[in-house]
């Protein structure tokens, strides 16, 4: 994974703080933070000290309490899909600056800018706000409610001062309350390209920000969100960093380009009676009921995977940018096979394992750079169709 942050630290100035961590393999570990380095978190746990690189971890969390954003405020968007409450503002000399006790450095250029919703409490609109945002407007734009309904106008916002917006419509130049209006939509192109974040920050005020950059000073978190947005923040107003975000691509995400799957003896059912046996089951979500392994002699249960039976074949077409598969695999307690999987990335074998009773589990990991398709396929090992199920749980891949 492509996403080394810049954060450094010295553990003598860094007042005692827990956090939670969640590895790729898997692990969750919680301890007191010692060292943010260049390159890996170090703590100090029950049993000792360890330290994690970042290119193996999926989660950070702070400890803390969920606040609500300060009332009477909007909500800004940038370019990056960074959502952050913001009250007292200004847009001057072509940068967006907030003045917080949350922040010590908000700082945004009119370039990053993508939204600024000034009807906060009225989610009745999100819908209609999500559709301004996908269609193609062709300047920055004025957006008016209109009883039920949002409709805008373009025009060039040229400042925010005072609580008001000076814009140029054709030769006419005007002073709008920001009362007056729903909000503002900056002009973004649609080819712009932004690099990968390296993580998501999420903040305890339901805050969001991509950041390209982070650098921890004592207390304070610097940012430099991937649009250009710059950010001061303290630890405390930190909920978690996720490195997971842009970076790692659950394989429950997307649909396999081929799904076939058959049962083991000819029946007169339906397919689609059959499919309830006999299809992929895809879990994913706080809804679905998690799959369950034993691994390294402890249980432990998946939010999201994929039970599988026999004779079942995927094939997943590949973003051209992934570097790396991961997942864990294995048959569910009091199963005892024997099934065999096979997992390939093109004609690359990272996977071939009859899985039975005296290997129920397995820790995957394989290389997928410049590969095009990724076949994953359980079939029977012998003894028939005993109803048994592979999971392949946490299934993912990394940029």
């Amino acid at each position: 994974m492509n996403c080394i942050p810049l954060i450094m630290i010295a553990a003598s100035t860094l007042s005692a703080i827990n956090v939670d961590v969640e590895t790729l393999d898997g692990r969750t570990m919680h301890g007191e933070l010692r060292q943010l380095s260049a390159d890996e978190i170090g703590l100090r746990t029950s049993v000792g000290d360890e330290t994690f690189p970042y290119d193996s971890l999926m989660r950070v969390d702070f400890p803390g309490e969920e606040t609500s954003p300060e009332s009477g405020g909007a909500l800004l968007q940038l370019a990056d899909g960074s959502r952050l409450e913001v009250k007292n503002f200004i847009l001057e000399n072509r940068k967006f600056i907030v003045t917080s006790q949350n922040f010590d450095l908000f700082e945004v250029p009119a370039t990053a800018l993508r939204m600024l919703r000034l009807d906060g409490d009225q989610r009745s609109f999100d819908k209609r706000w999500d559709q301004l945002l996908e269609e193609k407007i062709l300047g920055d734009a004025v957006v008016i409610r209109r009883g039920d309904d949002l409709s805008y106008q373009e025009a060039i916002i040229q400042s925010i001062i005072d609580g008001k917006a000076s814009i140029q419509l054709d030769e006419l130049e005007a002073k709008i309350p920001l009362s007056k209006m729903a909000g503002l939509l900056f002009y973004q192109r649609n080819n712009r390209k932004l690099a990968t974040p390296i993580c998501k920050l999420e903040l305890q005020d339901g805050g969001v920000i991509f950041a390209g950059k982070i650098m921890l000073d004592e207390q304070l978190l610097q940012i430099e969100s991937v649009s250009g947005g710059k950010f001061a923040v303290a630890l405390a107003a930190l909920k978690a960093i996720d490195f997971a975000a842009g970076n790692i691509i659950p394989l429950t995400d997307l649909s396999p380009d081929q799904d076939a799957w058959t049962s083991f003896i000819p029946s007169n059912l339906s397919r689609d009676q059959l499919s309830l046996i006999y299809a992929p089951d895809v879990r994913t979500g706080s809804a679905a009921q998690p799959l369950e392994l034993s691994l390294a002699g402890e249980a432990k249960s998946f939010a999201n995977g994929i039970a599988l039976h026999a004779h079942t074949e995927l094939t997943y077409l590949l973003p051209e940018d992934v570097r790396q598969f991961y997942a864990f695999a294995g048959l569910p307690a009091g199963a005892s096979g024997p099934l065999q999987l096979t997992i390939t990335a093109d004609k690359t074998v990272l996977v071939d394992q009859v899985l039975d009773e005296n290997q129920t589990s397995l820790d995957i990991h394989g290389d997928v750079r410049g590969a095009r398709r990724l076949k994953i396929v359980v079939d029977f090992a012998g003894n028939g169709d005993l109803g048994d199920r592979v999971y392949l749980c946490q299934p993912r891949l990394i940029k």
